[in-house]
């Protein structure tokens, strides 16, 4: 599930499109890409796995995975980073998912529990 950030804090250039979920880069260069959201249960059920993943250009670039099978767990945060090569015109999304043993997950795009950025290194 693409990750529907609608709030920004920050936008330098305007490189992020709450219309899209997407940042695209305007400067060719090195960027430091970070994501980190709460990934929530149902309040019956466990957590059997989940993931949150940074997309290239529609394609995945890096992942965090937690595999809690066996294991009670509500809920967690998982946290992603990645220097990454960009182009002008690149794209960035955030996917994320939730496996659980009943119910329906939550994912937290819309709230201070769930983050999305970046910035030029070089």
């Amino acid at each position: 599930t693409k990750v529907e950030f609608d709030t920004q804090v920050f936008d330098v250039g305007g490189v992020f499109d709450p219309a899209t979920y997407r940042f695209t880069c305007a400067t060719a260069g090195k960027y430091y890409i970070y994501t980190s959201m709460y990934l929530d249960g149902a309040a019956s059920a466990s957590l059997q796995d989940a993931g949150s993943a940074i997309w290239l250009n529609g394609a995945h670039e890096a992942r965090g995975l937690m595999n809690c099978d066996g294991n009670r767990i509500q809920a967690s945060s998982i946290t992603v980073t990645q220097m990454i090569d960009l182009s002008v015109s690149d794209y960035i999304e955030v996917y994320a998912y939730v496996n659980q043993s009943g119910g329906t997950a939550t994912l937290r795009g819309s709230s201070n529990l769930a983050i999305f950025g970046g910035w030029l290194v070089v």
